[in-house]
């Protein structure tokens, strides 16, 4: 690990030794009561290590930023500073009050509106009420939203939320200013009042932990630069030679990266079309390849029966109910004389089938062949 500066002679007001932070990543759901109860389980958990012996100190007045990739614990590091995360292993000394600007809207409730939302957070950094009343003006100038103080801050945008929320922070008389990726989400002329105050509260003695991915913005407020990489420190020293090997080492592995993808991408070979067989000459005939003066009677297919088509038309109902009723009865009429047509036939030919297979008739059925047909019944199309 680096070497820590020598101090200048400033009170300390912030000092991690040999930080650590481990979170259980095992896949069953009971690695959540093994990490609750460890004595009550036997085996050890994976451990996924976010910070690995971290160590640096601040003293009154100075900047620390820090950068790293996503996912290098810079997030993680903040907060065991500010006392929200406890670390695995290690130490955290803190001297002074902190204000902090962790997560965007943090300490913030969205039911509330906004100026309900200055008071309930400067109480929480340690402000009286007549401290805050005060203050309130100069807060509610700074962060200049309008109307929408007196709105809900879940109606807030992102800008408008951080606008208030970093006026409420530079307004607490913190001794130690923590910063995470707030400025991102401002406007231009949001961020140059922010830079101004930050560089007028620093002359004042007021000391920064700076995180954000923008190298300008490192090199603007930083006096020295801490580089994390997969949570453990890879430099500590001044701003302008800890950017320039972070910059260096992330333009490598973006170009590794892009040649990798290209290495990987497989040339694709042109298309070419499969040899086809030439077509077969027309015989002049629709029966294969036999000559016409060789074809038989034998070769020409025998002609398919013609297929009677019917075409249903649906009833069409009269409109009066009388003559609804009287239709319904006749044409039930009809569909009776239908089925009784259907048994007749059936009748007649059960003595013929019964003499075919070789048996008597057993059970004979009495049908009247000479009974005149109702005139107004229609014959069963499945019965002829």
């Amino acid at each position: 690990m680096p070497a820590e500066p020598a101090g200048s002679g400033h009170d300390l007001l912030l000092r991690l030794s040999h930080v650590s932070k481990a979170y259980p990543v095992d896949e069953k759901p009971s690695a959540r009561l093994r990490a609750l109860f460890p004595a009550l389980f036997r085996g050890e958990s994976k451990l996924f290590w976010a910070l690995r012996d971290v160590s640096f100190e601040l003293r009154r007045g100075e900047s620390l930023g820090i950068v790293g990739a996503n996912g290098s614990g810079k997030s993680t590091l903040l907060q065991i500073a500010a006392g929200i995360l406890r670390p695995t292993e290690g130490s955290v000394e803190a001297n002074g009050r902190m204000a902090g600007l962790l997560e965007l809207g943090s300490g913030f409730n969205p039911e509330f509106t906004g100026r309900q939302n200055v008071q309930l957070s400067a109480s929480l950094h340690g402000l009286s009420a007549r401290q805050t009343a005060e203050r309130f003006e100069q807060i509610v100038a700074f962060a200049d939203i309008g109307d929408f103080l007196n709105q809900p801050v879940k109606t807030y945008s992102s800008g408008m939320l951080m606008r208030l929320a970093f006026a409420v922070s530079i307004h607490v008389d913190a001794d130690i200013l923590l910063v995470d990726e707030a400025l991102a989400v401002g406007d231009i002329a949001f961020r140059q009042r922010c830079m101004h105050r930050i560089h007028e509260m620093r002359e004042r003695g007021l000391s920064i932990l700076f995180v954000s991915h923008s190298s300008e913005d490192v090199r603007a407020i930083s006096d020295r630069c801490l580089w994390l990489e997969q949570g453990s420190v890879q430099a500590l020293g001044t701003t302008d030679g800890v950017v320039g090997q972070y910059l260096a080492s992330m333009t490598a592995r973006d170009a590794a990266m892009i040649a990798s993808e290209a290495a990987a991408q497989t040339v694709r070979a042109p298309f070419i079309a499969p040899d086809l067989a030439p077509p077969a000459a027309f015989s002049g005939h629709r029966f294969g390849d036999i000559p016409a003066g060789d074809r038989t009677a034998a070769d020409v297919p025998a002609a398919r029966p013609a297929a009677r088509r019917h075409r249903h038309r649906p009833r069409q109902l009269p409109s009066s109910p009388a003559a609804r009723c009287a239709d319904s009865r006749v044409h039930g009429a009809r569909w009776a004389g239908a089925l009784r047509i259907q048994l007749e036939h059936f009748a007649r030919r059960l003595p013929d089938a019964a003499a075919r297979r070789g048996r008597p008739h057993e059970r004979g059925i009495r049908v009247d062949h000479a009974a005149p047909r109702p005139s107004h019944v229609r014959p069963y199309p499945g019965s002829l």
